[in-house]
C-alpha cells in the first residue's frame, strides 16, 4: 500500500494511521564527523495540514529575502522550502521549531552521535506500530555508505522501512542541527577547548544543546 492509498484509507475509515519519519543527516567540524537523527511521529491525516503551514512559512520568508534584495536566497527558499541550517540566526531556528508543534508530525526525539550503531540501537529500541519512512539530505561518498549501514541495521532488527525520501526539506532541518552538534562534540573529544578554536566550538555546542533540549535530545 503506497502513502497516497494509505492516506485515503485512513481518512475514509476515521481510524488513526500512525506515521514515523526517521530523518538522518551528517555534518562535519574541522574533520570531525557527526550523525544527527530527528524522529517525527504523528497521525498521517494531519501531516498534509502541517506541510501546508510550513510551505506557507517558507514563502513568507522568501518574500522577506526578496525585500532585502537577497534574490538568490529568495528563489532557493521559495522553490526548495525552508531548510534550517545550523548556522542560521537563532531567531529563525526558534521560529521554525515553533511551527513543528502543530497537529501533524511532531518531534519525538533527537539523536546526536558519531556512531551508526547507536542510531540503529536507539531507533530499534523504541517500539512503534505504524508506517516507517526514512529521509535523507543528498548523500555521497562516506555518507551514502553510512546511510546504507543504518538501513541495513534497521532491517536486521526487523524494522520495516516502506519509503525513502531524499533532498532538503523541513524534516531534515533538525537532523542537520543535531548532526552539527555531534560533530562539535566529536571534535571536542579529541581537542579540549584550550585555544580560541576549541572555546568557540564549546560555545556553539552549549548553544545547540540549549536550543534542542525541549526535543528529547540524546547526545551519545
Amino acid at each position: 500500500m503506497n502513502l497516497a492509498v494509505a492516506y485515503s484509507v485512513a481518512v475514509g475509515s476515521g481510524a488513526p494511521l500512525l506515521l514515523r519519519v526517521i530523518a538522518v543527516d551528517f555534518s562535519y567540524y574541522r574533520g570531525a564527523v557527526g550523525i544527527g537523527v530527528a524522529v517525527y511521529e504523528g497521525d498521517l491525516r494531519h501531516v498534509l495540514r502541517q506541510s501546508f503551514t510550513l510551505s506557507w512559512a517558507s514563502h513568507k520568508i522568501a518574500a522577506t529575502c526578496a525585500s532585502r534584495r537577497c534574490l538568490m536566497r529568495a528563489i532557493e527558499t521559495a522553490l526548495r522550502g525552508f531548510h534550517v541550517r545550523e548556522r542560521l540566526e537563532q531567531g529563525q531556528i526558534r521560529s521554525f521549531l515553533r511551527l513543528l508543534r502543530g497537529r501533524g508530525l511532531r518531534v519525538s526525539y533527537l539523536l546526536a552521535t558519531k556512531y551508526t550503531s547507536v542510531v540503529i540501537s536507539r531507533i530499534a529500541q523504541r517500539g512503534f506500530h505504524g508506517i516507517n519512512v526514512i529521509v535523507y539530505d543528498e548523500l555521497s561518498g562516506d555518507e551514502a555508505v553510512r546511510a546504507e549501514e543504518i538501513k541495513r541495521g534497521l532491517k536486521e532488527r526487523r524494522l520495516s522501512i516502506i519509503g525513502e525520501i531524499r533532498g532538503k526539506n523541513y524534516l531534515v532541518a533538525l537532523s542537520d542541527i543535531a548532526a552539527y552538534l555531534a560533530a562539535l562534540d566529536n571534535y571536542l573529544s579529541k581537542y579540549p577547548p584550550d585555544d580560541e578554536e576549541g572555546r568557540r566550538a564549546e560555545e556553539m555546542k552549549e548553544e545547540l544543546i540549549e536550543l534542542l533540549k525541549p526535543y528529547n535530545l540524546e547526545l551519545l
